[in-house]
């Protein structure tokens, strides 16, 4: 339901009928301003679409569609019907699989999923949904891309499609020419809330995934490596020695995880997963995902001068993965990228919420408009490391800078703590 109040919300002030009477605003205020005597609870409806996928009444839709419901009800086409019991859902792709019984165990229509890897840019698709409460609605267009990321799940790896979807539609399917489900449609792009021809679906191969686990387990079970990582820019592959911009660096080792057991470290940059080249961080978190835990991995790294193999055990992902004494303050000014450093005291600990474990040094301050501000510094980050080495105070990172430049290096880069995610960011130094 929109969240927003509108010209005649009774909240809002009293409308005036344009051009109208003095008595027609009378009326209007009586009729808008009164509060009611007896203000009753209601309770809040959600409409969105699905569809079946077994003779059973197993039925894919949207996490958000049913998401906190008491009861869920599911209309078919042919205005039966049925009360739906949750089977399970999986809040990082937004799936959720439900159940509904047939009466006198007659099979349900169902519909079967394609290969959504073999659909292409330009092929012609079909969206089926449920678009404002309206019914069983049918609209076409071309996918527009692959692999899309729109930031709203770790996961995302979404088909762009130009057909008609609004609002109602999540959790309907997208056709192909064949009949098949290549996907379900989710989310769309929209600056006033309506459909401007940017449509998103999840895959058809990442659905039928999630709906084998929500059907066996009642949730999704990913595997795991226990690591952070980011994408390898030019200023980070020459921090690190490496002469290429593939694979992904590595920005923090869980110590319990099953990278940190295989002898992965921070600063590693991962090559290859299995045999597979790793060239941006979502392709190795889908490779990682979709392995069987307890599955043995081999594993490429580059650290320092050469390439390392390694093998790793990958485990069932826990439901927590966040990465896991005071000195006297001192603070330095890196006026070059317009930041200002202090050690941390428990002063800062408080403001910050920074862990009581965690090492670093604090950056107090970043000048608008500077190079730190354009890196995305912000005031509360700790410098961890440069580079690989563990920096504590303020002196620690003037040193470091000072022996980069000596030793005729161009670039440099600080690992970054923010609220429990650490990155690497790199700076020049010519």
């Amino acid at each position: 339901m929109p969240s927003g109040r509108s010209a005649l919300d009774p909240r809002s002030a009293s409308p005036r009928w344009p051009g109208g009477s003095l008595e027609m605003d009378n009326f209007l205020r009586r009729f808008f301003d009164s509060k009611p005597t007896h203000p009753r609870d209601r309770a809040r409806r959600s409409l969105g679409s699905g569809f079946l996928i077994t003779p059973e009444g197993l039925i894919v839709t949207n996490r958000h569609v049913i998401e906190d419901a008491s009861e869920i009800t599911v209309v078919l086409d042919d205005g039966r019907s049925f009360p739906a019991l949750l089977q399970g859902e999986d809040d990082k792709t937004d799936l959720a699989l439900l159940k509904i019984n047939a009466t006198n165990d007659q099979p349900f229509p169902y519909v079967q999923f394609g290969d959504s890897t073999l659909a292409r840019v330009g092929d012609w698709v079909l969206a089926i949904g449920n678009p404002f409460g309206l019914g069983g609605t049918t609209t076409s267009g071309i996918i527009s891309a692959r692999g899309r990321n729109i930031n709203s799940g770790p996961y995302d790896d979404y088909i762009q499609v130009d057909a008609s979807i609004n609002r109602g539609n999540s959790g309907g399917p997208l056709f192909n020419t064949k009949g098949e489900v290549i996907g379900v449609n989710t989310a769309i792009f929209s600056p006033n809330g309506g459909n401007v021809g940017i449509g998103f679906a999840i895959p058809a191969n990442v659905v039928t995934d999630i709906v084998a686990h929500l059907e066996s387990y009642g949730e999704m079970r990913r595997a795991w490596l226990g690591i952070q990582i980011q994408s390898v820019t030019p200023a980070i592959a020459e921090s690190f020695n490496h002469n290429e911009t593939s694979g992904v660096l590595v920005s923090a080792v869980n110590p319990d995880g099953p990278a940190a057991r295989a002898g992965i470290e921070i600063g590693d940059i991962i090559i290859s997963f299995n045999d597979i080249e790793t060239h941006r961080p979502r392709q190795l978190q889908h490779q990682v995902v979709r392995t069987p835990p307890g599955t043995e991995v081999d594993l490429v790294v580059w650290r320092e001068t050469q390439n390392l193999r390694l093998t790793a055990t990958v485990t069932l992902m826990p439901a927590d993965m966040n990465v896991a004494s005071s000195v006297p303050a001192l603070t330095e000014k890196l006026e070059r990228w317009g930041i200002e450093l202090t050690s941390i005291d428990d002063d800062a600990r408080r403001q910050h919420q920074i862990d009581a474990s965690t090492k670093g040094v604090l950056i107090q301050h970043v000048a608008p408009n500077s190079p730190g501000e354009r890196k995305g510094l912000k005031a509360g980050d700790v410098i961890v490391r440069i580079g690989r080495t563990v920096v504590i105070t303020p002196g620690d990172v003037i040193t470091q800078i000072a022996r980069a430049r000596d030793t005729g290096q161009r670039a440099m880069v600080f690992l970054i703590l923010r609220q429990h995610a650490t990155r690497f960011v790199p700076f020049n130094l010519a």
